[in-house]
């Protein structure tokens, strides 16, 4: 008996250090996973959270995947944020089989969130039918009072035209659909003329 209690000592210290090793790691992996930093643009004070980039403005606060600097480079026509700001909805569009759908329809998705802050609402839709029974809504639909963002796939680097109230985003990457969804709600703040 007494040959027993030594092996089940053991095998209880053997459980806890396991058992510590185990919890440590995943905390550590926690802990050293968060994200952090910070970035400034003009003033703005950015801040790396979980889920992206964060800003304050007037009190509200808004999200992006890149910061400023990061899409600086992305160019539009001088037509096309002027053609958003101000405006009481934005619809939103893509075609329903588009190669890069999951990614167009997060980078929608956020867009409202944000420019929901501004009293803006975004109307999600398709250029045709599709199975989640959203509106569709084509270049066509498109007014001076209500413009479309028509988000499609292309071969080349990101490509932004204005056609009337129509502003077609075409995209190579899934990592240029949130850059330009950046460029384009930084453009809208104020933040990147």
């Amino acid at each position: 008996m007494s040959r027993e209690k030594p092996r089940s000592k053991a095998a209880v210290i053997l459980v806890i250090f396991i058992s510590f090793i185990m919890v440590s790691s995943v905390i550590g992996f926690l802990v050293g996973n968060q994200p952090s930093g910070t970035a400034s643009f003009k003033g703005k004070k950015f801040t790396r959270e979980q889920l992206g980039w964060t800003t304050k403005i007037d009190g509200r606060k808004f999200y992006f995947d890149f910061t400023p600097q990061q899409v600086l480079n992305i160019s539009f026509n001088s037509k096309i944020i002027p053609a958003l700001k101000g405006k009481l909805e934005i619809d939103v569009t893509s075609d329903p089989s588009a190669r890069f759908s999951d990614a167009i329809g997060l980078a929608q998705y956020n867009l409202g969130f944000n420019l929901n802050n501004l009293g803006i609402y975004v109307r999600q839709g398709f250029t045709g039918n599709n199975s989640f029974e959203l509106p569709i809504i084509r270049c066509e639909d498109s007014s001076p009072n209500v413009p479309v963002l028509y988000f499609r796939d292309g071969n080349r680097t990101s490509r932004q035209e204005l056609n009337s109230t129509c502003i077609m985003l075409e995209f190579s990457t899934e990592q240029e659909i949130h850059a330009v969804k950046d460029r384009l709600l930084y453009g809208i703040l104020g933040i990147i003329p």
